[in-house]
């Protein structure tokens, strides 16, 4: 492959979640107000990316003269099944995430009182917010990748890309590799298996909705409430947050191993053809 090639795939496959995240840096500048159903702020600003990064993604598609159904975002009759089955692992992984970290640290979880019809009306946000970045990261730009160099460039860019994006986004550096640096190996790994975004849109969703529930979602009403039942120490809370670093370390090897799994059995059906 040639240098004028290479450059030309790197700034190709770097324009969509570049561009995107430029245009929500605009949004946000502006302070457009809402205006999508009268939902929320969140739901608009999820609208408002979501359709963004359809109209670059269409753009990019285009200059490279292929169709959304070369990069998997053709809806079907099982996009919705694996939207739910995403939504129902990402909630079912994030909660026992909790229940471990609460049972190690001795948090004490209680219920709070909340309109739930309001959480599930502000919890909509969620998808939206999912989507966007699903599509700016694991569609086109990450098929590309993947296409032109193969599964682990494409699994550590956007795994960089992605931190890097909500580090912009305000995020601490920390929280911004470990944290969602981390789970976009989990989103990857998704994208790669299906065959698209719906799985990893489903799970992404259901991450970010179980985090809604214990109120670290700003915009969302709490349903429950986890913390120390009293004052605690530095040690306490030194060690809380060592092992919220080590469920991370394993989310990070599980999706590393299931993705070396999977470049393995690509690899063996390749050498039978």
């Amino acid at each position: 492959m040639t240098t004028t090639k290479n450059v030309k795939i790197i700034l190709t496959s770097l324009g969509v979640p570049v561009l995107f995240s430029f245009s929500l840096m605009l949004v946000v500048l502006l302070s457009i107000s809402p205006f999508f159903l009268g939902v929320n702020e969140r739901f608009t600003y999820g609208a408002v990316g979501s359709l963004t990064a359809l109209a670059i993604t269409y753009v990019f598609i285009k200059v490279d003269r292929k169709t959304w159904k070369d990069y998997f975002l053709l809806a079907d009759r099982n996009t919705l099944t694996r939207f739910i089955i995403g939504s129902f692992a990402g909630l079912i992984l994030a909660s026992i995430m909790f229940l471990l970290q609460a049972w190690y640290s001795g948090l004490q979880i209680s219920f709070v009182q909340a309109d739930l019809s309001q959480f599930a009306l502000m919890a909509l946000s969620l998808i939206p917010l999912a989507f966007m970045e699903e599509i700016a990261f694991r569609s086109y730009t990450f098929i590309k990748i993947k296409n032109a160099y193969g599964v682990w460039a494409a699994q550590f860019s956007i795994a960089i890309l992605f931190a890097l994006y909500h580090y912009i986004g305000g995020w601490s550096l920390m929280a911004s590799f470990i944290g969602t640096g981390v789970w976009s190996f989990a989103f990857g790994w998704m994208a790669l298996r299906s065959n698209g975004i719906a799985l990893p849109t489903g799970f992404h969703f259901g991450l970010n909705l179980a985090l809604a529930v214990i109120g670290k979602k700003y915009w969302v009403p709490a349903l429950v409430e986890i913390d120390f039942p009293n004052t605690p120490t530095n040690a306490m809370l030194q060690a809380n947050e060592y092992f919220g670093g080590a469920l991370q370390a394993i989310i990070f090897i599980t999706f590393v191993v299931l993705t070396y799994r999977y470049t393995k059995r690509i690899h063996g059906k390749d050498q039978s053809n």
